[in-house]
């Protein structure tokens, strides 16, 4: 069982990152990254990993976790907050995605990241935001209708042959949008491999 962390231990590890990225050992992208995991943190167990990789600081206490038996396998990516976000590159995307937000726009590139299921289930709640999202080719994609949603645009079809992975969108969304789109190029890597 892993207890519920508070403000002031988000804040805590968050300090640590900020100093870890002024010494050089995180990159700038790794430190965007990592702050936006530890301010959507619940649990201790989602903070440790955090900090597994950085040296130990004297006097500065951090959450441990126990070794695990098993691999550990995160469920859920919470992105919440405020502001803008965007996420591209190689990262590893959990069977489920919230994002929860206001006042921002939201950018999840899955061209690179590395998908840990056949499905993704994308849950949705912005307000005055837009939230993009960049599937790889073959994707496919649905959005919920029941629920209410702002502008939607969508040039991914609900359904391919390609046996390539499913992105389940639902949720709401307030005087926002939704795009739902491929990379760019993607009609043209489709004919070359039509021929």
């Amino acid at each position: 069982m892993s207890y519920r962390v508070s403000d002031e231990d988000r804040e805590r590890v968050a300090e640590r990152l900020r100093r870890a990225a002024g010494d050089g050992r995180l990159t700038l992208d790794e430190l965007d990254t990592r702050l936006t995991d530890a301010f959507g943190a619940r649990t201790y167990a989602d903070l440790a990993p955090l900090v597994d990789d950085l040296p130990p600081e004297e006097g500065v206490d951090v959450p441990v976790r126990p070794a695990p038996t098993a691999p550990v396998r995160r469920e859920e990516l919470v992105l919440g907050g405020n502001g803008s976000l965007r996420r591209r590159g190689r990262w590893v995307v959990p069977p489920r995605i919230r994002i929860e937000r206001r006042h921002g726009s939201v950018i999840l590139d899955f061209r690179e990241a590395v998908l840990t299921s056949r499905q993704v289930d994308v849950d949705v709640a912005t307000k005055y935001g837009s939230v993009e999202l960049v599937l790889p080719d073959g994707a496919s994609a649905s959005v919920d209708s029941r629920h209410d949603w702002g502008t939607v645009r969508t040039t991914v079809p609900e359904v391919t042959d390609t046996g390539g992975p499913h992105f389940a969108v639902k949720g709401w969304m307030k005087f926002g949008s939704l795009r739902i789109r491929y990379g760019f190029g993607h009609r043209y890597r489709a004919r070359r491999r039509a021929r």
